[in-house]
C-alpha cells in the first residue's frame, strides 16, 4: 500500500494532505486554521464525524513504526477523510470560506486527480470523445431511492484531469427527478443558496435564501461537456447542489 505525504500552501498557512492508497485523508488542524476557527479542536469534534488519530487509522496501523513519513507525525493527531473536509466547509462563517473552498478544489483534489490520470489505463468502452476532447467515463450503481437501481457516471478530461458528473447522476445522488434538478437549474442563478446569520448573529447553516432572477446565465465552466446528447457539470458545482438538496432534505 501506497502513502505519501503532500504539502500545499493556503496563504501562509500549511494544508498537509496523506494519501493512503486511493484514499485522501487531510489534517484536520490545518484545514480548521485555514478556515479560520478561533477553537480548531471543538470544531474537529463538533462538525468532523469521520476523524480519526493517525494511530487508529486500521490501514496504517502496521506501518506506524516502519514508514518515514508516519514516524515524523504525531500518532494522536487528527485526520479526516473528504467528506468531513466539506461539512467543515459548510460549517464556517468566514468571508474567505468560498475563496478556500475554491482554492481546495483548484489545487489539492485536481493536483492529486492529475498526478493519477497518467497512470490510468481505462478500457476502450470508457474512453468518450466530446467537441473533439477525450475523456474517461467511470460509472457505478446507486441506489438512488429505496429499491431503486441507477447509475452514476462521472467524466474526467484526460488532459487536464477536470472532472465533473452527468445532469442525470446529480439528479441520481440528490434523490430527485431529473426534470426538477432541471427545472431548478433554469430557474435560478448559479448563486442559487446562501448560507446566512440570523438578525441576531447565530449561524443558520441550513437556512437558505434561494435568489431570484438576478442572473439568468450560468458561469461559463458550469457545465465540462455539453452537448446536445449529454450535459456534464463541473465538480465544484455538483457540489454546492448535492449541498443544496442536503439542506433542504432536512425540512422534509
Amino acid at each position: 500500500m501506497s502513502i505519501e505525504l503532500l504539502r500545499f500552501n493556503f496563504q501562509s498557512i500549511f494544508i498537509r494532505v496523506l494519501l493512503i492508497g486511493d484514499s485522501i485523508w487531510f489534517i484536520a488542524s490545518d484545514i480548521a486554521k485555514a478556515l479560520g476557527y478561533k477553537d480548531p479542536k471543538q470544531a474537529i469534534r463538533q462538525h468532523c464525524k469521520r476523524a480519526k488519530s493517525l494511530k487508529d487509522i486500521e490501514a496504517l496501523n502496521q506501518h506506524l513504526q516502519q514508514n518515514q513519513i508516519l514516524k515524523d507525525l504525531d500518532p494522536k493527531i487528527k485526520l479526516f477523510p473528504e467528506l468531513d473536509l466539506y461539512k467543515l466547509i459548510t460549517k464556517s462563517t468566514l468571508s474567505s470560506t468560498e475563496t478556500f473552498e475554491n482554492w481546495v478544489f483548484e489545487n489539492i483534489i485536481l493536483a492529486i486527480r492529475n498526478r493519477y490520470k497518467e497512470a490510468l489505463t481505462p478500457a476502450a468502452q470508457d474512453i468518450i470523445t466530446y467537441n473533439g476532447i477525450q475523456f474517461l467515463r467511470h460509472q457505478e450503481e446507486y441506489e438512488v431511492r429505496k429499491g431503486k437501481i441507477d447509475t452514476l457516471s462521472f467524466y474526467t478530461q484526460r488532459d487536464t484531469g477536470v472532472s465533473g458528473m452527468s445532469l442525470r447522476s446529480v439528479a441520481n445522488g440528490c434523490g430527485v427527478a431529473l426534470k426538477a434538478l432541471q427545472k431548478l437549474l433554469e430557474e435560478k442563478s448559479l448563486d442559487f443558496f446562501l448560507e446566512v446569520t440570523t438578525k441576531q448573529g447565530d449561524f443558520a447553516d441550513n437556512n437558505l435564501i434561494i435568489k431570484g432572477k438576478e442572473v439568468t446565465t450560468k458561469p461559463n465552466d458550469f457545465y465540462l461537456i455539453k452537448t446536445s446528447d449529454i450535459y456534464v457539470i463541473l465538480d465544484i458545482y455538483c457540489e454546492r447542489i448535492l449541498r443544496y438538496y442536503a439542506y433542504e432534505s432536512r425540512y422534509k
